[in-house]
């Protein structure tokens, strides 16, 4: 009996161990398996083609996805957003990949751009110094499948500088702003069904979180036949000439004419033109103190606010592009007498709506309100051109040493300002323009040392700055003068203040003249800029008034700052020799 009784139990335990043994295999293999379904989901979330950009930066991690939960809205036509539930936003962990269905009514169009609103909470980050747990976004685009294709592709929006957006570190009232800019150029041509945020994370996971609040998709407007609604009150076919890449409409420059809600501008570009890529814009517009909540209070909040739409329309393929930064699509007109309506820069035009070709633009009134008190009054419209330079000689001269101009033709649409916001309201290096800038020098070496910076005393070989503060360029000598182009900006940090657009500094009112000027002949003075607003950071242009000019000994570039000081960060002379 107690040897049956052994034998029983030795049983018992043989299939204890083996059905233990067992679970422990299928544990193994459905582990296994697990794992591969979710290196196949991040495979295929982080497959890029090798056409838009070659291999992902991001290629070697795992990504989970989550399907996106929270609210969703149609804006208007070409706009949808994804808002999360709560205002307090929703987290996206390291190694995660947010994803966004696109209603059935949008899929198939082309998306334009995607603007994107988070943070990373304050508690994740310390209170002073370096943050060494940071969390990166990136922003994808499925692709639906086809033959080749069955299950579809994702493609990383990636611009020349790079794929990520850095969570920084904020509140909820105030999320981080973002956009990804030109889509069609850099992402594809073709329709999507979703879209996706992922997020990588550095140093500690738990601290590496980014922070999602809303997501604005933007597609490409499609022809007009599809909006009825079109109210385009008045065709410009006609403009004038500021110089050489400069195209000026003058709508009403003593009044400004009325824009109402709904209505459009349409401004016809000259077939010269529609072979150049569209630098900026300036948009001069208002809005009258007659229709001011407070005409003694221009700043107070108004419930009927006007806001201008800028479009551009690509004539091979029929699309409308939305200009758009980083904080929105439209600019608010402010409330202005008629004498000073507010000149508005559309920086970045290549970046925004890419290195496409326009045949016409339009500016359409899309404030909100009482409509009969949203009426915006547009003066002026200047549309600046960047005409092919790929052959021209480049002299340049760089104060700041951070400063890149933009080349186009090699990837590099977007400059980049080594001074201004993003600085803290630095100029390290610039030379600093204008009557006011004695003073402000001197304003600056008195600041303590985080706040101050080095001003430039040496404008360059063959260069000098006169006794008002102006800087004068030397031309090179028998050649085809074509372009000019500088980076500068206005941005007072001495005050110690922030600004109303969130940035270090007080954003002045400077102004800039820019002349094509010959001491030894007076007769070939002339005026290629007048009274352009200088931004925060900014990129302005010209031309010679024909396109070209062949320079003679004694030419020079004048660059005359009023109403405040400018920081010149560097400026290029592109120019073409006799023999080319």
């Amino acid at each position: 009996m107690f040897e049956l009784k052994r034998q029983t139990h030795g049983f018992r335990c043989f299939l204890f161990l083996l059905s233990f043994g067992i679970a422990l295999f299928i544990s193994t293999i459905f582990s296994k398996i697990s794992a591969a379904v979710t290196y196949i989901v991040s495979r295929d979330i982080v497959s890029e083609n090798a056409s838009h950009g070659g291999e992902s930066p991001l290629s070697a991690s795992v990504f989970r996805q989550e399907s996106f939960s929270g609210k969703f809205f149609v804006e208007d036509a070409d706009t949808i957003l994804f808002r999360t539930e709560n205002d307090d936003g929703a987290d996206i962990y390291p190694g995660t990949a947010m994803v966004f269905d696109i209603p059935l009514e949008f899929r198939g169009r082309i998306l334009s751009h995607g603007m994107v609103r988070f943070r990373k909470r304050s508690e994740r980050a310390p209170e002073k110094g370096w943050d060494s747990n940071n969390a990166y976004i990136s922003f994808w685009v499925h692709l639906p499948g086809d033959q080749k294709s069955p299950g579809g592709s994702w493609r990383i929006w990636k611009d020349q500088f790079g794929s990520e957006k850095r969570a920084s570190a904020g509140s909820a009232l105030k999320p981080k702003k973002n956009t990804f800019f030109n889509c069609l150029q850099l992402i594809g041509d073709s329709g999507s069904d979703r879209v996706a945020i992922s997020c990588r994370g550095e140093g500690d996971r738990n601290l590496s979180i980014a922070t999602f609040h809303e997501l604005r998709l933007v597609f490409l407007g499609e022809s007009d036949s599809v909006k009825p609604d079109l109210r385009v009150i008045r065709t410009f076919s006609s403009c004038g000439k500021v110089n050489g890449s400069t195209l000026q409409y003058l709508v009403n420059r003593a009044e400004g004419l009325s824009l109402r809600h709904g209505e459009s501008l349409d401004f016809e570009i000259p077939e010269k033109f529609q072979n150049q890529h569209l630098q900026y814009a300036i948009l001069t517009h208002r809005k009258d103190p007659s229709l001011a909540v407070d005409p003694g209070n221009p700043d107070v909040w108004d419930p009927n606010p006007s806001y201008v739409l800028f479009e551009a329309h690509d004539h091979k393929r029929g699309f409308w592009h939305r200009w758009v930064d980083r904080n929105g699509s439209a600019k608010f007109s402010e409330i202005r007498d008629a004498a000073m309506p507010e000149d508005e820069i559309l920086h970045n035009c290549m970046k925004a709506l890419g290195t496409l070709f326009f045949d016409r633009v339009r500016l359409t009134n899309v404030g909100f309100g009482d409509v009969k008190k949203s009426i915006a009054s547009i003066h002026e419209l200047q549309l600046v051109f960047r005409p092919d330079l790929s052959d021209a000689h480049v002299h340049q001269r760089i104060y700041t040493s951070e400063t890149v101009f933009p080349e186009p033709g090699n990837g590099r649409p977007v400059p980049l300002f080594g001074g201004g916001p993003r600085l803290a309201g630095k100029f390290p290096g610039a030379l600093a323009l204008g009557v006011r800038s004695y003073s402000r020098i001197s304003e600056i070496i008195a600041l303590p040392e985080m706040y101050g910076f080095t001003v430039s005393a040496d404008p360059g070989s063959g260069n000098r700055i006169d006794t008002l503060r102006r800087l004068h360029i030397k031309l090179p000598v028998g050649s085809e003068f074509l372009y000019f182009e500088m980076a500068l900006g206005d941005l007072d940090s001495t005050c110690l203040t922030w600004n109303k657009d969130g940035y270090f500094g007080r954003s002045g009112s400077a102004e800039v003249n820019i002349y094509l000027r010959n001491p030894r002949q007076p007769g070939r003075d002339c005026l290629l800029l007048a009274n352009a607003n200088v931004g925060m950071a900014c990129l302005l242009a010209v031309s010679p008034p024909d396109g070209t000019v062949m320079t003679e000994e004694g030419d020079e570039i004048v660059i005359e700052a009023v109403r405040d000081v400018v920081f010149l960060m560097g400026y290029r002379i592109y120019t073409k020799d006799n023999s080319n």
